[in-house]
Parts: structure tokens; sequence; C-alpha cells
């Protein structure tokens, strides 16, 4: 299958320098992402999930080019971006849209839902005639009344917002859309229906998803392929069956024994790891392995030497020198 996306090496650094730190002192850096390397195939769905903090909002929006890399290289469908300026990312915008977490915070309050959604049209310089019509397309499409293009968004419940949302990021036919967290703020049974909707839609327009999350139980539904990051680098990647029913990294198989089994099966069968302490200040990373501090298989060899992302089966890469190391022989 062709690629949509390549992204090799990807790191976003943002400067930081503390209240206690002195002003001639230099700046810290805080490293959101640090050497990502992904993939996305051509109508697949790729989740990255991890923790609060551990990078994944980053590095949608770096590989969005809404922040500019501090290091590495993004290539959407075959062209290289990476250094495109603002000027030349706008027609590019129009094959890679966003759909943001809080479908209150993303909306315009003070616009109705037609110019809302009909905003990136109008940025890709749509004749208004077309927009209107385009506009009515979307909003149909999602599962909402045309007639509604007058309404405000105080007026829709959550689930409607979103869908006004995605219809909004639709509008322009993108090739790649990135989801940060689009149902974490909606009832599950509002969930629900989003994803069913969004699983829809990719089938019907043959489109890429990036789908961020840290719910295990959303991204099963949705996924095609699951990326697991910690504190800025993807420390696991395979196919979503192999991630989630039989994971290698250390930190994989904690955030999943958090996850209710709904197979009675299974129950008593996946052991219980809870996580110790925090996460690690991304400014002051731990040598070594980044999740070390928090393992408890961690060597000696994990304070020191940071692993390599290395392919474990045809369909899933684990970062570990434990889950990589090979079988000893007697």
């Amino acid at each position: 299958m062709p690629r949509i996306l390549e992204v090799t090496g990807l790191k976003k650094h943002f400067p930081h320098r503390s209240r206690n730190t002195l002003p001639w002192r230099p700046r810290t850096m805080v490293k959101s992402v640090d050497g990502v390397d992904l993939d996305l195939e051509v109508g697949e769905t790729l989740a990255i999930v991890g923790e609060s903090g551990s990078g994944k909002t980053t590095l949608a929006r770096t590989v969005l080019k809404l922040y500019e890399p501090t290091a590495g290289r993004i290539v959407l469908d075959g062209a290289d971006i990476t250094e495109h300026s603002l000027r030349r990312m706008t027609p590019i915008r129009r094959n890679m849209q966003m759909v943001f977490q809080d479908p209150v915070g993303s909306l315009n309050p003070r616009a109705e839902v037609a110019a809302i959604v009909e905003e990136p049209l109008r940025v890709q310089g749509m004749r208004p005639a077309e927009r209107r019509r385009r506009v009515a397309e979307m909003l149909e499409l999602v599962g909402l009344n045309p007639g509604y293009g007058s309404r405000y968004p105080h007026e829709f419940s959550g689930g409607q917002r979103q869908r006004i949302a995605i219809a909004r990021a639709l509008s322009v036919d993108p090739k790649l859309v990135v989801l940060d967290e689009p149902v974490s703020a909606l009832d599950v049974s509002i969930q629900a229906q989003i994803i069913n909707l969004l699983v829809e839609l990719r089938r019907e327009l043959s489109m890429s998803y990036l789908f961020i999350s840290h719910d295990l139980g959303v991204v099963r539904q949705i996924a095609d392929r699951i990326a697991v990051m910690y504190l800025g680098r993807i420390v696991e990647e395979g196919a979503r069956d192999d991630v989630l029913l039989a994971p290698k990294h250390p930190y994989t198989q904690a955030l999943l024994s958090a996850v209710p089994i709904d197979n009675p099966a299974l129950r008593g069968v996946r052991r219980r790891r809870v996580l110790a302490g925090d996460t690690p200040n991304p400014a002051n990373p731990p040598t070594g392995c980044p999740f070390r501090t928090r393992c408890w298989l961690a060597t000696d060899t994990c304070a020191t030497t940071a692993p390599e992302l290395l392919s474990v089966s045809p369909t899933q890469r684990v970062s570990c020198h434990v889950a990589t190391e090979p079988p000893q022989t007697r």
C-alpha cells in the first residue's frame, strides 16, 4: 500500500527556564518529541497512545507543521514538507486537517455553524456558491440537518459539536486527518456514535487517520496499528492485535493491565502491573532507557544505553533491551 505519511527522526524541543534559574544561565530544553519514526498507509488508522505528558499531542501538531520541528523529516503524500514556510503550507493544508479534543474550545462561539464549516473552503479559495453547497453536504455527511447551519455552537450538544468539528475538517477533502482525543470529552454512549461515524467516513472517503488517545478501549475499536509513546519516544509499535494481546514492552503491559477486561476467559490471566512513581521531567530525562526508573525489569544496561526500536516480529517493533534480547541457551 502507498504511504500517505512518513516521519523520520522527528524532534520537537522547547526552551524552558524555571523561576529559580539565573538569567545568565542557559535554558534547559524540554524534549517533548525526541526522535520519532513512523509511517501511515493510505486508508489506515494509526493510534498514538500513552500517558498525559508523553508527547502525543506535540507529535501530532509537529506532523501538521503547527509546530516547527527541531529536527527530523516529514513527508506527506511523497512530498517533503519539513522546511515549508507558512505560505507554502497553505495549499497543502487541504490534505491534512485536525479535529481537536475540546469541541467547545475549537469552535468560534460567535460564528454560525455554516461559517465555521465554510472557513477552510474560503481559505482554499473556493467560490461562494460552491462553498454553500459543500457546507450542506458536509453537515448531512456527519449526520446533521443542513438547516442547522444558521445556528450557533452553544445550541448543540457535545456530540453534535464534535460532528461540526469533523465536518469542518473534512470539508476540504483531506487525505490525512489528525484526531486529538476526539471523544474524551464525551459521554460513553456518544463516544461510540462518534467512533462509528469516523470508521464509516474513513471507509467512504478513503482517508487516513492519526488517532491520539489515552483510552485503549477506544483505540481497540478504530485502530489498525498502535504506537505507544513514553517521554517523547515510541517504545512499541505494531498491529493492533499484536500490541493489545501480546505486548512486549513493560510500559505497554502496565497500560493494558489497567484496562478492564470484558472477556471472562481472560480474567486472572493478565498480570496486574502498577507503575511506580511519576513520569520523569522531560527537561531532565533519565539516562539510557527513559522508562528504566519505573521498570521492574531494568538492568544495568538500561541505565547506560538507550534501546533502539527494533523488530521482534514482521508486524511489531519494540524499544527495550529485555524484550529484544536473544533467548539464553544452555
